[in-house]
């Protein structure tokens, strides 16, 4: 009697001993998986070179396309960050926006879409980005963004905006250009990326 209840307790013990393990084995696969995420999201936030490109991209067109593109070789990742301002009135609505932005950067692996509201800096500040992309057509747009960058650097001293001059072939067109052929329903499709249409 005294042996089959040893047998019985040990068998027990075991059994007990087997599922500590197999617990003490899930809680480490566990921490060592919620260790590898906050290591991974520490590298991306403190070496990776991203960048926003802030806008409100209404719509999205050949010009931006082109300046994201080439930049992609300088960055490891591009937030095209779509403003959001409740006082100014777009021709296009945000989520119509966002698809059409992920339409024509849906081969570039290094895009990502956010939409924000309030200034640009706190936004680069919230998603980790130290950089600004803007694209330059002419002077008159480098003498209004270089003030805007001066302002945003006085702002966080971290930030650095990066200039990239857009193609020549390139160089009059803009959003405004394109909305202004779209509601006059002139030939716009050449300055829109391949599969945005607008109705």
């Amino acid at each position: 009697m005294n042996t089959r209840y040893g047998i019985r307790q040990l068998v027990r013990l075991q059994l007990q001993l087997s599922q500590m393990v197999r617990g003490w084995f899930r809680r480490t696969r566990i921490r060592k998986k919620r260790i590898r995420k906050y290591h991974n999201d520490y590298l991306r936030y403190t070496m990776s070179k991203i960048a926003v490109f802030p806008g409100t991209f209404d719509p999205v067109t050949i010009g931006h396309v082109d300046i994201v593109n080439r930049a992609s070789e300088l960055f490891d990742e591009i937030i095209i960050a779509i403003g959001v301002n409740t006082k100014k009135t777009t021709l296009f609505d945000l989520q119509v926006r966002k698809q059409w932005i992920q339409t024509a950067f849906a081969n570039n692996p290094k895009v990502r879409i956010e939409s924000y509201e309030g200034l640009t800096v706190d936004f680069c500040k919230k998603m980790g980005a130290k950089f600004l992309l803007r694209g330059l057509r002419n002077g008159t747009d480098f003498d209004y963004e270089s003030h805007i960058a001066q302002l945003n650097k006085a702002l966080w001293n971290e930030i650095e905006t990066v200039f990239i001059m857009c193609d020549p072939a390139m160089s009059y067109v803009s959003s405004t250009l394109i909305r202004d052929l779209i509601i006059h329903k002139a030939d716009y499709a050449r300055y829109l990326p391949e599969g945005v249409t607008p109705a």
